[in-house]
């Protein structure tokens, strides 16, 4: 059996919308015949993934398309949907552009389709919308109309959630969307034997990194996104009285907020702050490994209560000491193996980071406990079996 897995950009260039796609997609190859496939909104397949040559990518070059060019723009996404090969549809998020594609190829084709939502899309807009004025709106509005295929539209969030209810079955991040959609939980599946600490030298992590000996590394992985609490990480890190403590950020992209945040981080912390950029997948264990401690600093909002980082997993296999916000699914997923501070609270992380270096032990205990919990819970082999049997009804 061949699967097809849509993503509705493989570019990535509104935002990273292929990482849980391309893992899923990694995990099925053990098993299946998969391909990756769907519109390029921006130049060349997302950055990460880029070089893996065991992965046969399908894009469709979409850039540039307007409202105006309907007839081109339907045009362009029925090539997408005429490089659909598999037997098996599997759309990533609930857009037009991937699971709306992989609707039209099931009306022509009679293939089942199955789709996997990571976040709450529309919760992303609402926030958005939260703190603009009724004119803002309407101007967001005629703009996402425009752009329909974007995946930052609302109009293509708003019509691919309502369309969630055709798909054959339905895999989701966490328990948010598990009873706002139905279908099964699926947790984000690790790479445990790419992401494993007893394959890195920390000591020599750090010289190749250029980290000054002595320093204590407090380390965000991922974009940076204001949801994600990452100004709450720089005024925690500002509040740490040792001054050794440095927080890097591994991930930083080309996107405003990105080159804006870091800017403002920098006139902040100093020194106290390193940027080392957006990573090739296979790096992020080494980045990871010279890291004393990791903070996912969720806020808590429309964006991120039906979100589950996925880089929590990463620090789990890596074994790192572990500080999240209460939301989400986080408290349930670090239960027994991490810290959990409020949300919105850069304080409470501040207290907690001191707490944390300060007990080297525990610390190590707990790194310890989570990367047994993620190989035996999050692992590709875990997740494997779980896919594997959704998928076995379909052979």
């Amino acid at each position: 059996m061949k699967i097809s897995v849509v993503i509705p950009d493989l570019s990535c260039a509104y935002g990273n919308c292929m990482s849980r796609g391309y893992l899923f997609a990694k995990i099925l190859q053990r098993r299946y015949e998969v391909e990756m496939v769907g519109p390029l909104l921006g130049e060349g397949i997302w950055t990460p993934v880029a070089s893996d040559s065991h992965m046969n990518y399908k894009g469709v070059d979409c850039r540039g398309i307007t409202l105006k060019e309907g007839v081109k723009l339907s045009q362009k996404l029925k090539q997408v949907a005429e490089k659909i090969e598999g037997d098996v549809v599997y759309a990533s998020k609930p857009l037009l552009t991937s699971f709306g594609i992989g609707l039209w190829v099931r009306a022509v084709e009679k293939k089942p389709v199955i789709l996997d939502i990571d976040d709450w899309q529309m919760g992303f807009r609402k926030e958005a919308y939260r703190k603009k004025t009724l004119g803002q709106k309407i101007d967001d509005l005629k703009k996402s109309a425009r752009q329909p295929h974007t995946t930052t539209s609302y109009w293509n969030n708003w019509i691919g959630e309502q369309l969630t209810g055709w798909a054959n079955d339905i895999t989701l991040s966490n328990r948010f969307l598990q009873q706002k959609f139905g279908g099964e939980v699926v947790r984000h599946a690790e790479d445990t034997d790419l992401f494993d600490p007893e394959k890195i030298d920390k000591k020599q992590a750090r010289e190749n990194l250029g980290i000054e000996e002595g320093k204590k590394i407090v380390m965000f992985c991922g974009s940076p996104r204001k949801h994600k609490g990452v100004e709450d990480l720089v005024e925690a890190i500002s509040l740490v009285k040792n001054t050794d403590v440095v927080l890097a950020i591994v991930g930083n992209d080309a996107e405003w907020y990105s080159i804006n945040f870091v800017k403002r981080a920098k006139e902040k912390l100093g020194d106290r702050f390193q940027a080392f950029g957006l990573q090739p997948f296979d790096r992020v264990p080494e980045f990871l490994a010279t890291a004393d401690l990791t903070v996912i600093p969720q806020q808590k909002n429309f964006a991120t209560m039906g979100q589950m980082p996925i880089k929590v997993f990463d620090a789990m296999a890596m074994a790192k000491p572990i500080i999240a916000s209460n939301v989400s699914d986080l408290p349930e997923v670090l239960e027994g193996c991490g810290w959990i501070v409020e949300p919105d609270n850069p304080q409470a992380i501040a207290t907690a980071i001191e707490y944390v270096l300060d007990h080297p032990q525990e610390a190590e205990e707990a790194g310890h406990k989570a990367r047994l919990k993620c190989v035996e819970n999050y692992s590709w082999n875990a997740i494997e079996k779980v896919l594997g049997s959704l998928f076995q009804k379909y052979e």
